[in-house]
């Protein structure tokens, strides 16, 4: 049987969904005018993904500076009684402004 594995882009993906349903509900960013924007992405594969099951995404801060915050997250399956990591990522994001281009604080 041949598997559809995803693609590092499609991990990317499921990596920035986590941080933006994350971000949503604690962050009151007007996404017109700024954001968080991505500066540093590492991210460590344990296993190969595949297309097949349900993926969910985790999600944790570890550091909160002026204009930056970093998060550790992994990407992981129900796997019997608990969960197979399959990524685990360490992403830090710098709080910019669109309109005025420069770096700002993370509010």
């Amino acid at each position: 049987m041949r598997h559809a594995w995803l693609n590092n882009a499609k991990v990317m993906t499921y990596f920035e969904e986590t941080r933006i349903r994350f971000l949503n509900q604690v962050l009151a960013w007007d996404w017109e005018r700024h954001g968080p924007v991505v500066a540093n992405a590492n991210i460590n594969y344990h296993v190969p993904i595949t297309y097949k099951g349900e993926l969910y995404g985790f999600l944790q801060c570890t550091n909160v500076g002026n204009k930056s915050v970093t998060f550790n997250s992994l990407l992981a399956q129900p796997d019997g009684e608990g969960w197979l990591t399959l990524a685990e990522a360490t992403f830090v994001l710098v709080g910019f402004d669109f309109v005025a281009m420069t770096s700002m604080a993370i509010p």
